[in-house]
């Protein structure tokens, strides 16, 4: 599965016994390069310690097109494709090198009505430099193709040839079909099924560094050293040492450094973060800085805030222990901190900060309160 984004690049990989991939060598590959495709979402580009962002990424495979192909390089289609449907629909085509340049003659050597003829022709120099493969011969009532020539130059003597009637194939048909469930045929070749690593429970695992014990997790293929305790976690493109417990968390790309301790319904967008009990711990962006009304996020631990300013407290999103800080840094106005959808502060309904550098420290109760502290 391919959750993240829509980029599809060429990959070699092996599983082990566990069902979860590990890299393996591989010899000098050749693949179609099919010009820019575009990303789901940008990604940067690094050269020479400058980083830009691109909304397209080069694609190269043995598909001319990862979705939508017409075209396929290896000699037959693959069992298995590594990338799903998340992002588009995926059709494959039977226009293989097989199929387009080697199946009409496999065809007509193999075919139980094939005939070989072989005979002696008295053959001049002249007439070997003129000789060719493609042409027809007309002879016993039949058209042929030369297969095979025994020649020899230092002696001039009749030549062993060897023909091979000519079987009307028909040119191969070209197919595209759509990957649905994995089932069925492309021409006469069972259609791939998409990847999924799916271990017990519907967990799907793809790094050997990872470890699941629960139901419905993924991990994305690029991601380290994951270990979850859990169900309905999901881990995306490129994050690494990740630790959960809990259900239906979220680590977004790229991150890393994250445990998840007792939570559950958590979307991490950031590194180095911690969560106990649902409660965010540390992280670098936990701290912000306020001049208009807003409400406060689950993902925030300490609000400087300047000018008058009303701030709605809600506890839809929230786990029991959650801390806000809440700190007035200008001279005038009004900090109003209101209680939305049911909550109370401090069984009041809304409490003002008047005071310049005065900070209220709010902490939820786990029910519809919240208290200073």
């Amino acid at each position: 599965g391919q959750l993240a984004n829509s980029r599809v690049v060429s990959t070699i990989i092996d599983v082990d016994a566990t069902l979860q991939q590990k890299t393996i060598k591989s010899n000098i590959r050749i693949l179609y390069y099919s010009g820019l495709k575009n990303s789901s979402n940008n990604w940067i580009h690094s050269s020479y310690g400058v980083g830009i962002w691109r909304g397209e990424y080069p694609y190269a495979a043995h598909f001319n097109d990862p979705y939508n192909p017409t075209l396929d390089i290896n000699f037959g289609l693959p069992k298995e494709i590594y990338y799903d449907s998340t992002w588009s629909s995926i059709t494959v085509t039977n226009n293989n090198l097989y199929n387009a340049y080697h199946r009409k003659e496999l065809e007509q050597l193999t075919d139980k009505d094939s005939k070989i003829f072989k005979g002696y022709f008295l053959l001049n120099p002249v007439d070997i430099a003129n000789l060719s493969f493609r042409s027809s011969y007309f002879f016993e009532n039949e058209y042929w193709t030369l297969h095979k020539v025994m020649y020899s130059s230092s002696i001039y003597q009749p030549s062993k040839c060897e023909f091979l009637k000519l079987k009307a194939v028909p040119t191969p048909t070209v197919i595209t079909e759509e990957l649905i469930g994995g089932l069925g045929f492309v021409g006469e070749e069972e259609i791939p099924i998409m990847f999924e690593d799916v271990l017990s429970g519907d967990n799907i695992l793809s790094m050997k560094s990872s470890n699941v014990d629960g139901l419905n997790n993924f991990i994305d293929k690029s991601a380290m050293f994951v270990d979850i305790k859990g169900d309905s976690n999901k881990v995306f493109t490129g994050s690494k040492n990740i630790t959960i417990q809990g259900d239906n968390n979220v680590i977004e790309s790229n991150l890393e450094n994250i445990t998840l301790i007792n939570t559950n319904n958590v979307t991490v967008l950031q590194s180095n973060v911690t969560y106990v009990n649902g409660v965010a711990k540390g992280g670098s962006e936990m701290v912000e800085q306020k001049s208009a009304n807003f409400t406060a996020n689950n993902l925030v631990t300490t609000y400087e805030i300047d000018g008058t300013v009303r701030v709605d407290i809600d506890f839809a999103t929230l786990t029991e222990g959650k801390i806000w800080e809440f700190k007035k840094t200008s001279v005038s106005g009004v900090v109003t901190l209101l209680g939305i959808n049911g909550a109370t502060l401090d069984e009041q309904l809304s409490i003002d900060i008047t005071q310049l550098d005065t900070c209220l420290t709010l902490r939820y109760d786990g029910g519809v309160n919240f208290l200073i502290i």
